[in-house]
């Protein structure tokens, strides 16, 4: 194992440190006769402390990852391992109504657990059994599914097994459906750190400087001006975001396991594609959402429009005005990313140079003129700007994000729902799930953004 590698040659590496500084001790009275001696002496100990000190922390580090990566080989082992399938003769759990779900290899996948212990609790429900049991049924081979619906009777606690230490891998299934939304927003790419939202769905205060403090030439024994620099603050607010989704009683019970990612899927595609659009727009912010990037701003007007087929001194032209004017801005060359459309980076990778070699082979790798490229399908078509699709050059370190700790996940069938893609706030017309034998699942995540300054956020058109 490459970490057990790594902390053995730590460890070794800490004891030769540990024997130099003795043998550097065994000196120290003869080095005390001479002044520069002496100096270089404390140096060089001080340099042997200095090192053993980082090397003991990694040595800590080092060890943290290693019993995490033990720790996870281990619960992916008791996770495929073949456990016996008990059924009592004569149980409801036979009715051929109720299918069992296969559990081969390929069939778990990340947001499992929050799906199917929907659909455990469904179908426990409308058959009149314990979600364990159904849970076994079910999913003989997940016990994870055992451990998040088990509600355990006695003093709960994280160390006993049978009541409460089972529900520690629930913390590690929750977190699942998220991370798979971190892959498919276009906003978490940016590299810039995500702020958690309060759990009390409170707002977060971020301030901010609006103008510098100015310095003044000073005469010889004149008195020096006192500065104070002008400050406000930036308030970002959670917005929710939902959807709903409905089923048949006879799909959820007898669909095999592809179901359940077609679910998933519907779910983080879904929510992901109306944070985007949102985002990569002008909107002005509403009481229900926040505003888009581009709100309030206006086009590069020294870039221009990037034509259909540019020449390579035009695409050099138009990228070379959004930086300088990034310049101008006094923003400096931070953390600038590239955001654009694929049919636009598609353009650019095609060009050509004069000996017909790629004009931006670093592309491929996702960068552009040293700054990396963040592609999206979700620019609406609603811009400031003539066309339909833009570069854009972000400071990423002048936007915040927010984001809750995660998708919330509920279930029912007796709701009644206005089954329409604009609901009215009050539904009308709606769809009896009892009536009609159905189930829904409801989806929704808190999240928001903003921007600390306008002139972080610079794009212009392209009509590549």
């Amino acid at each position: 194992m490459k970490l057990q590698k790594q902390l053995e040659d730590l460890r070794l590496r800490k004891q030769t440190l540990i024997e130099n500084m003795k043998s550097a001790m065994d000196k120290v009275e003869d080095a005390a006769n001479d002044a520069a001696e002496y100096e270089s002496w404390t140096k060089n100990y001080d340099e042997l402390e200095a090192t053993l000190e980082d090397v003991s922390s990694e040595i800590v580090e080092t060890e943290k990852k290693l019993n995490d990566q033990i720790a996870r080989a281990k619960r992916v082992e008791d996770l495929v391992a073949e456990t016996p399938e008990t059924e009592e003769k004569g149980s409801i759990m036979q009715a051929p109504a109720i299918k069992k779900f296969s559990h081969e290899k390929g069939a778990d996948y990340a947001g499992a657990v929050e799906i199917r212990s929907l659909m455990v609790k469904t179908n426990a429900r409308k058959h009149g059994v314990s979600v364990v049991d159904m849970a076994k049924h079910l999913f003989p081979k997940d016990n994870r599914i055992e451990a998040v619906v088990r509600a355990p009777v006695g003093i709960p606690e994280t160390t006993t097994p049978g009541i409460g230490s089972e529900l520690v891998l629930q913390h590690d299934a929750q977190n699942e459906l998220i991370e798979l939304l971190r892959n498919e927003i276009l906003y978490t790419k940016f590299g810039t750190r995500v702020l958690p939202l309060p759990d009390n769905r409170g707002s977060i205060r971020i301030p901010r400087v609006t103008g510098a403090v100015a310095a003044s030439w000073v005469e010889e024994g004149a008195s020096i001006p006192v500065g104070v620099p002008s400050m406000d603050s930036i308030t970002i607010s959670p917005y929710k975001l939902g959807i709903i989704t409905l089923a048949t009683r006879e799909l959820m019970e007898r669909s095999d396991p592809a179901y359940e990612q077609i679910l998933r899927s519907q779910i983080i595609e879904g929510i992901a594609q109306a944070v985007d659009t949102t985002f990569m727009s002008d909107l002005a912010a509403t009481a229900g959402s926040p505003a888009g990037l581009f709100n309030g701003l206006l086009p590069v007007a020294a870039a221009g429009t990037l034509p259909a087929a540019p020449t390579a001194a035009q695409t050099i032209s138009f990228l070379n005005a959004m930086k300088l004017q990034a310049e101008l801005n006094n923003m400096g060359s931070r953390n600038w990313v590239w955001v654009m459309t694929p049919t636009t980076k598609i353009g650019l990778m095609s060009q050509r140079s004069a000996i017909d070699t790629p004009l931006w082979p670093e592309l491929q790798a996702g960068q552009l003129q040293g700054y990396p490229v963040i592609s999206g399908n979700n620019f609406p078509l609603t811009m400031p700007v003539s066309g339909d699709r833009l570069i854009a050059l972000v400071d990423a370190s002048e936007i915040f994000f927010g984001l809750g700790k995660g998708i919330s996940l509920a279930t029912s069938d007796q709701a009644y729902i206005q089954s329409d893609s604009t609901p009215a706030t009050n539904p009308v017309n709606g769809v009896s799930l009892f009536q009609q034998d159905m189930s829904a699942i409801r989806a929704t995540l808190d999240t928001t953004w903003a921007k600390r300054r306008n002139e972080g956020v610079l794009f212009a058109p392209t009509l590549l």
